[in-house]
């Protein structure tokens, strides 16, 4: 971003975006233009909702909702209010935590083991046994929600793995929840990450290898090209002579 188009006062806003595992780049076009959008007094936290709600989580395909106005405010409040005591019902009030300010959901997913054999190869270290080993899934209403009649945002956080594979989960939890938009989906999308989320992890950590494999076979493509390129320049040199 060129410097006289980026405010450098919201420098921290972007190191802690970055942190989610967002590519640093696109954290800081975002913030640009979320800055842009909102009015001149908007706070650092303003700006750093808009940008990781609305701009950098997994969006949904907005054009497929053609019943978002099925209900009205009131109406999806209640629907919220309603899905909230029977998420409380099912997994144990402990386990949801409701942040009003900024309009948000966390919940404590159980039954997600990550096998130490697995985080040894994105060499996550070993958590200690005090620490946090759980999965929390976050549901994030962007402002003007109509959920339930359009999507939530999702982010998967879990200590245990890599951010970018924390985006990667997110991306399949808005996925899941894309399938019972109009209805509560929030139990739907907890039941995905207890009974698939093991499996994204393994079929990223493949990703991860093929792609490390083919980047070494590019590498020593090239070299080995390189030395051809020399053997045939020492033969030219040589029948000069």
């Amino acid at each position: 971003v060129a410097e006289n188009n980026y405010d450098f006062r919201h420098e921290s806003i972007v190191r802690r975006l970055e942190m989610y595992g967002f590519e640093p780049s696109n954290v800081r076009d975002v913030v640009t233009r979320v800055t842009k959008e909102l009015s001149s007094d908007a706070s650092a936290q303003q700006i750093e909702r808009r940008a990781f709600v609305s701009h950098l989580l997994a969006q949904p395909p907005m054009d497929r909702f053609e019943d978002v106005d099925a209900l009205d405010e009131e109406e999806r409040k209640d629907a919220r209010e309603d899905e909230i005591m029977v998420l409380e019902s099912i997994l144990g009030e402990d386990k949801i935590v409701r942040d009003e300010t900024q309009d948000r959901w966390c919940v404590t997913v159980d039954d997600v083991e990550i096998p130490d054999y697995l985080r040894k190869q994105f060499h996550v270290e070993k958590l200690e046994e005090e620490e946090d080993t759980s999965t929390t899934l976050e549901i994030w209403f962007p402002f003007g929600t109509e959920y339930p009649c359009t999507p939530p945002r999702f982010y998967v956080r879990d200590n245990r793995l890599p951010r970018d594979l924390c985006l990667e989960i997110s991306r399949g939890a808005l996925t899941c929840s894309l399938s019972c938009v109009g209805s509560p989906c929030v139990y739907s999308v907890v039941t995905w990450l207890q009974e698939n989320m093991l499996s994204v992890v393994k079929d990223w950590i493949e990703n991860v290898k093929k792609k490390k494999k083919s980047e070494s076979e590019s590498t020593e493509e090239v070299v080995e090209l390189k030395q051809e390129v020399v053997v045939e320049e020492k033969n030219d040199v040589e029948e000069e002579e």
